[in-house]
C-alpha cells in the first residue's frame, strides 16, 4: 500500500505502484533517464486536471440548470403571459366588444360627445358658448367697446385720459411749470433763480464797465502792462514804486522818492494809466485829484496811445497847469516819453518841495523843464519824420541822439539848480522798433 506525506513545499510517495497499460506504454517510450523527470510531470499535471476538473463541473451544472430555467420561462410566456395579453388586448380593442371602440364612438360617433361638443345648435357646445363669447353681440367685444362705459377699453382710455393725456389730466398738472409746487414748477423755479444770478452778474459787469468808462475806477491790462515799465524807469533813481490802481481812488500808482533826495523830506509822485480819450478838464482834474489823495508834490498822466490825448500841444509830452500828460504806447512800447516825462515830473516835485522850504528859483527852473519840453516835442515830430524817411534812419537817429543828450543836460542843470548833488542815471539805450 502506497504512503502520501505531504511536505513543506512537495509531497513524498512511498510504494506506489502504478498499473496502467497506456502509463506503461507512454513511459517505456521515453529515454531511461527522463522517465523520472516524465513521472514527476505527469504527477504534477495530473494533480492540476484533478483540481480543474471539479470546477468544470460546477460550470455544467449551472449551465444546465440556466438551460433548465430558460426553457421554464419560455413555456410559461407561451402558455400564460401570452395568453393573457391577447385576452387583455382582445378585451380592449376588440371590434365589436373591445372597450376602447366603445369609448370612441361614445365621443365620436353621430351621437357622441364630441359631436355633441361642436353641434352649434346645442347651448352647451363649444361653438354656442363662443358665439357668446366672440360673436358681434358677444361678451368680449363688449368688453373692449369704447363706446361702453363698462368696458375694459372705455375705462382704460378714461383712466389713460385722467391720469396722462387728458388737459387737465394729473400728469400735464405735474407738467405746469406755472404751479410751484409740481417737479417742473420746483424745476423752473430754479433755472429761474439762475438766470436771475446770471443776469445780475451780466448786468454788474456792464455797470462795471460803464463805471469803468465815466469814474476813476481802477483796474485792467494796461496797467499791468505799465506797472514794469515804471519800475525799470524809477529803480535807477532809487525811487519806490507803489500799485495803488486797486483801492479805486484818483491815481494808478505812487512813486516815493529816494530819501536822499531831499533829506527829512518825503517826496511823493503820483501817476495816473488811461487807456480813453479825456478832455484837458478831464486831465487837469484827474492831476489835481491824483496830487490830493496821495499828498503828492506832482502828478503825471500816461496815456496809452496818442489818439487819446485830448490836444496837440502836449502830444505825445507836455506840461499842464496841474502835471504833466505824456504817451506810452502800448502797442509800439516806446518808453522814451515816459522816461522824460518821468524825470520832468519827478524834478517838479522836488522843486515843489524846495519852493515850499523857499531854496528854489522857480524862474530857473522853470525856464530848462520849458525847454526840455520843447525838445522832447521836437525829437516826437522828428520821429514821426523819420517813420515816412526809412532811407535816412542812420542819420536821423544820429540827431534824435543828439537832441536826447542835449534834453538830459538841460535836465541835469535843472537838478544842479535845485541843489541836488545825486547825478541823475542814465536811460538804457534800447532801439524801438517802427513799423
Amino acid at each position: 500500500m502506497a504512503f502520501v506525506e505531504v511536505l513543506e513545499k512537495g509531497i513524498h510517495i512511498t510504494d506506489l505502484t502504478v498499473v496502467d497499460e497506456e502509463a506503461c506504454e507512454i513511459v517505456s517510450a521515453c529515454p531511461e533517464e527522463q522517465r523520472d523527470a516524465l513521472v514527476r510531470r505527469a504527477l504534477k499535471i495530473g494533480l492540476i486536471m484533478c483540481r480543474d476538473a471539479a470546477t468544470i463541473g460546477k460550470a455544467d451544472f449551472v449551465r444546465h440548470e440556466f438551460s433548465k430555467l430558460k426553457q421554464d420561462i419560455e413555456t410559461y410566456w407561451k402558455d400564460e403571459v401570452r395568453a393573457r395579453i391577447d385576452g387583455t388586448l382582445k378585451d380592449f380593442f376588440d371590434p365589436d366588444n373591445g372597450s376602447f371602440p366603445q369609448i370612441l364612438k361614445s365621443y365620436m360617433g353621430e351621437d357622441g360627445k364630441l359631436s355633441k361638443f361642436f353641434d352649434e345648435n346645442d347651448t352647451r357646445s363649444f361653438p354656442h358658448q363662443l358665439k357668446q363669447y366672440l360673436g358681434d353681440k358677444g361678451k368680449l367685444p363688449q368688453l373692449f367697446d369704447e363706446k361702453n362705459t363698462e368696458s375694459v377699453t372705455y375705462k382704460l382710455k378714461q383712466m389713460l385720459s385722467d391720469n396722462l393725456t387728458g388737459e387737465n389730466s394729473i400728469f400735464i398738472q405735474k407738467l405746469d411749470p406755472g404751479d410751484p409746487q409740481t417737479p417742473i414748477g420746483k424745476l423752473a423755479s430754479r433755472i429761474e433763480g439762475k438766470i436771475g444770478n446770471i443776469e445780475t452778474l451780466i448786468k454788474g459787469e456792464e455797470a462795471v464797465s460803464e463805471i469803468k468808462e465815466q469814474t476813476p475806477l481802477k483796474g485792467g491790462e494796461y496797467e499791468d502792462q505799465l506797472y514794469p515799465v515804471l519800475e525799470r524807469i524809477a529803480k535807477p533813481f532809487g525811487d519806490v514804486l507803489s500799485d495803488v490802481h486797486s483801492e479805486n481812488k484818483p491815481g494808478d500808482f505812487v512813486v516815493t522818492l529816494d530819501k536822499n533826495t531831499i533829506v527829512g523830506k518825503e517826496i511823493r509822485l503820483a501817476i495816473d494809466a488811461k487807456d480813453r480819450n479825456h478832455s484837458l478838464p478831464e486831465c487837469e482834474r484827474v492831476l489835481d485829484g491824483s496830487k490830493k489823495t496821495w499828498n503828492a508834490q506832482a502828478a503825471m498822466i500816461v496815456f496809452a496811445g496818442a489818439r487819446f490825448v485830448p490836444t496837440e500841444q502836449v502830444n505825445p509830452l507836455g506840461p499842464l497847469a496841474n502835471g504833466f500828460v505824456c504817451v506810452y504806447d502800448k502797442n509800439t512800447q516806446d518808453d522814451t516819453f515816459l522816461a522824460a516825462a518821468y524825470r520832468l515830473s519827478r524834478l517838479e516835485a522836488v522843486r515843489e518841495v524846495r519852493r515850499q522850504v523857499g531854496v528854489v528859483e522857480p524862474a530857473a527852473i522853470q525856464e530848462k523843464l520849458d525847454q526840455a519840453a520843447a525838445k522832447l516835442r521836437e525829437l516826437s515830430t522828428l520821429k514821426r519824420n523819420i517813420t515816412d524817411a526809412k532811407n535816412a534812419v542812420g542819420n536821423l537817429w544820429q540827431f534824435v541822439d543828439r537832441i536826447q543828450g542835449e534834453i538830459f543836460d538841460l535836465l541835469d542843470q535843472a537838478r544842479l539848480a535845485l541843489g541836488s548833488s545825486k547825478p541823475l542815471p542814465a536811460i538804457s539805450e534800447e532801439p524801438t522798433t517802427t513799423s
